[in-house]
């Protein structure tokens, strides 16, 4: 299903795309509302049903993209070569970049599966599932601003940068006033859950950090082709992660500091990627927004 669903964005039809989704979505929900209604407590039901509904969603990609998968191959030649070479290479650097990035935070969530157990890491998760909605969305915009990007010039796709930092500045804190109807809600319908929504005060800054990373430099980054400048920032975030979250656990043995040393981490590395991309848009004195957000978020997460 993933490659014919980036065969269709690369052609830039997000409508196909989106509606492959939806009618995954629906298909799984359909089954496990079936499920469910007969009391059915078993998980390899769910698995069939989830393995059925992506068969589903495959072959409406196939049938949209059926001119591709029934194209008759053809020998390269020499400039294809090259090009093609070219593009493994850096398909190479950007696959090595998203692992760098999931295990920014996987490391962490590992750990504490590993130390803590598996409540532990239920409350954790349930923590990040509220971060995890939030950045669905995120993902699906950034999808559609790749290949509109990519057929911009280079003045045009600069102006956006700094309009869009301006609009994300201005308005991405505004979900952290979304902590506190949260937290209410869990108290009220989940009061057995209400410890994960402690830990989603730390959280809550991910969705400013990985917005801005996700909408303005994971996709500048890829519309410059630079995507080693990604690599480097998920490998300094890395690092940090991998160093705060082992001092956590092995010499604090503290849940809290693992969950700050994720957002720190993270923290790290929106900030070195945007002084990258600033850089290389030509854009100064970014650092007093920088400042400003650090101190904000700050402020928020110390009012426990």
């Amino acid at each position: 299903m993933s490659f014919l669903m980036y065969v269709l964005q690369a052609v830039n039809d997000i409508k196909s795309v989106a509606l492959g989704k939806i009618l995954m979505t629906l298909f799984f929900v359909a089954f496990t509302v079936f499920l469910l209604g007969f009391r059915i407590t078993h998980f390899e039901p769910y698995i069939i049903c989830y393995i059925i509904s992506n068969i589903a969603c495959e072959i409406y990609y196939i049938a949209k993209s059926k001119e591709i998968v029934k194209a008759v191959f053809v020998s390269s030649k020499a400039s294809y070569r090259v090009e093609m070479m070219q593009n493994v290479k850096m398909g190479i650097v950007l696959l090595l970049a998203n692992i760098c990035g999931m295990l920014i935070l996987g490391y962490g969530r590992f750990l504490v599966d590993q130390t803590w157990g598996i409540k532990s890491f239920a409350v954790v998760s349930f923590a990040f599932m509220f971060v995890n909605f939030f950045m669905t969305f995120v993902m699906q915009a950034s999808l559609v601003l790749f290949p509109e990007l990519k057929r911009w010039d280079v003045t045009k796709v600069n102006a956006f940068y700094i309009k869009m930092r301006g609009v994300l500045a201005l308005y991405l804190p505004m979900v952290l006033l979304l902590y506190m109807p949260i937290y209410y809600f869990v108290q009220f319908w989940l009061p057995q859950y209400l410890e994960s929504v402690k830990y989603l005060l730390y959280l809550m800054p991910l969705c400013i950090f990985d917005t801005k990373m996700n909408l303005l430099c994971n996709t500048l980054f890829k519309v410059f082709n630079q995507v080693r400048q990604l690599l480097l920032c998920n490998l300094i975030a890395l690092f940090c992660s991998v160093c705060a979250i082992s001092i956590s656990i092995f010499y604090f043995n503290s849940l809290k500091a693992v969950i700050i040393s994720m957002l720190l981490s993270i923290a790290v590395r929106s900030v070195v990627a945007e002084v990258l991309l600033a850089k290389s848009v030509g854009v100064k004195n970014i650092g007093k927004n920088i400042i400003g957000e650090l101190i904000l978020i700050f402020f928020f997460c110390h009012n426990e």
